[in-house]
């Protein structure tokens, strides 16, 4: 993983199972190898994980945590 060691700034990444199932190019597990490899590098990081949805957050439940995640993780790292 490249990106890994050399990252400064927080990182919010989200995934979708569904999204990988459907699309041969993404694999999930980079995406849990990136947040494990920030992690360890202390560098602040957060990734939100939908197994049941798609390239899109359609479901309602998982739409609102979705908005609510970006929006505070922008206002903690912008200054807001």
């Amino acid at each position: 993983m490249p990106v890994a060691p050399t990252a400064k700034v927080a990182v919010l990444q989200m995934r979708a199972r569904r999204a990988c199932i459907n699309d041969y190019r993404l694999d999930v597990s980079e995406g849990f190898q990136l947040f494990t490899a920030l992690q360890g590098l202390k560098v602040p990081s957060k990734m939100l994980y939908f197994p049941d949805e798609g390239h899109w957050v359609l479901k309602p439940q998982n739409s609102r945590l979705w908005y609510k995640t970006v929006n505070d993780w922008v206002d903690q790292w912008c200054g807001r």
